[in-house]
């Protein structure tokens, strides 16, 4: 199940105090519960303290959202007490009282234990089939048995307003790293060589991500797309190194100029070497990269956007075969890589 909808649900549950929380319950129970229907409270005589049943088979159901439900210990007792004798007194005639759940709001606190023994008491005295207080936990479990289109009808539109910064950092990340154009970028890479249209679009991007305080609602959406800019980060401070590389025509690319300047042949091979390092570093960090572009797609499929990018996959893409003995490749990594010997071993 994806994770937005659990967490749009903790929010309303946490945003939810009267009616608005026996609104949000009855539209779970229209759901998961055949037969169950809400009691609209009719003129002066109320619902009887009637919130909803289960028509000709007795279960009864009372809804009580206080703001603060553990502050209002001996009036959420009395009022389940009251409310109770009030509706057997009146649904008893009409459809025997078998079954009775009191439903409160304790914002995932947890249920205060005098209300767990008063529905005992309720139980035994009036000689129940069953009796139990239903929380947001349990709430909570109904919802998720209930199929996606349910679950996005109870949430509403309420998904794409709650995760508004989520979505942002998404679209930045999307259009800033210009996703669209992955394939190429990474044909470039393998080149050594990286537009600087896109190394600038990069940095912003992961300055959007960095500089903003995560709300906490998503945490691996918020984690995947922190790594992310980190191993962006990491290859755009890699591919600038002016050590290494120049700005030429709009790309970042290995800079081989030094190869024009006369050297003896040991400072030639140690000069070699030094630029060969930063090259399979490169490919690494590339490596790296895709490797965490799967993982925050991943993280955005299960939160917010299903079909993001259609369920395609980010890959080290390598037409010429550079890497891989001249044949054409896309290598999906599967995990991260400390040290590039790992992928080239010692040579």
């Amino acid at each position: 199940m994806p994770e937005g909808f659990i967490q749009s649900f903790k929010l309303k549950v946490h945003e939810s105090d009267g009616i608005e929380y026996e609104n949000l319950f009855s539209k779970v129970m229209s759901y998961y519960i055949p037969g169950f229907e809400r009691v609209k409270p009719h003129g002066n005589i109320g619902d009887r303290g009637n919130d909803g049943w289960v028509c000709g088979v007795g279960v009864y159901y009372q809804v009580y959202a206080p703001e603060d439900l553990l502050s209002n210990e001996k009036k959420s007792l009395d009022k389940m007490k009251g409310d109770f004798k009030k509706l057997y007194e009146y649904w008893n005639a009409i459809s025997t009282v078998r079954e009775f759940y009191y439903v409160v709001n304790d914002k995932y606190k947890g249920i205060p234990p005098h209300l767990n023994n008063a529905i005992s008491e309720i139980k035994s005295e009036y000689k129940l089939n069953k009796a139990m207080v239903i929380g947001a936990t349990a709430l909570e479990g109904f919802f998720i048995t209930l199929s996606d289109e349910q679950k996005n009808y109870i949430c509403g539109r309420s998904n794409r307003i709650q995760f508004s910064t989520e979505r942002y950092l998404i679209e930045r990340i999307t259009k800033r790293m210009y996703l669209q154009d992955w394939n190429n970028i990474s044909e470039n890479l393998i080149a050594n060589s990286m537009q600087t249209e896109v190394v600038d679009g990069f940095y912003e991007a992961c300055q959007a991500v960095l500089a903003t305080q995560m709300p906490g609602r998503l945490p691996n959406l918020d984690f995947s797309m922190i790594e992310l800019a980190n191993h962006a980060h990491c290859l755009c401070e890699h591919i600038t190194n002016m050590n290494f590389a120049s700005n030429i025509n709009g790309f970042w690319k290995m800079d081989m100029s030094w190869k024009r300047v006369r050297m003896d042949q040991d400072k030639y091979h140690e000069k070699y070497n030094t630029y060969e390092h930063w090259r399979r570093e490169l490919f690494r960090l590339h490596y790296n990269l895709a490797h965490a572009l799967n993982l925050f797609s991943v993280e955005v499929r299960k939160s917010l956007e299903p079909d993001f990018f259609f369920g395609s996959q980010f890959g080290i893409s390598d037409s010429m075969g550079a890497y891989n003995h001249m044949e054409p490749m896309l290598f999906i990594p599967g995990s991260y890589c400390s040290n590039y010997r790992e992928l080239f071993g010692d040579v």
